[in-house]
């Protein structure tokens, strides 16, 4: 009797959307947004990560969720809670954020 082997594909990470833009002044914006299965650690079955990166080379806006944190963002020195509403959500409030930290260096 032969012995077949048959694997089962693990599901995988699709990115949805990769964004990697710089401005006249050197300032850097990064978003990547992947499905990926829906696990413990990723209940939503979405990974994020949203930079905007000072020309310097200083992260000063990012938003992630990666585990054990989950959900959160920071917004220059702090860190703090983020509550996920989708990703239409979390472009806007990431780029809201891009907009006050870049006003308040103006």
């Amino acid at each position: 009797m032969a012995f077949i082997a048959i694997m089962a594909r693990k599901p995988r990470a699709v990115l949805l959307q990769h964004d990697d833009v710089y401005d006249e002044e050197g300032w850097r914006i990064i978003i990547k947004i992947w499905k990926v299965p829906v696990s413990r650690t990723s209940p939503e079955g979405i990974d994020y990560s949203l930079s905007l990166i000072s020309p310097e080379g200083e992260r000063v806006v990012g938003y992630d969720n990666h585990w054990p944190k989950g959900h959160h963002r920071h917004v220059l020195v702090e860190e703090g809670p983020y509550t996920y509403g989708g990703i239409d959500a979390l472009v806007a409030d990431f780029k809201t954020d891009v907009i006050r930290v870049r006003r308040k260096g103006s």
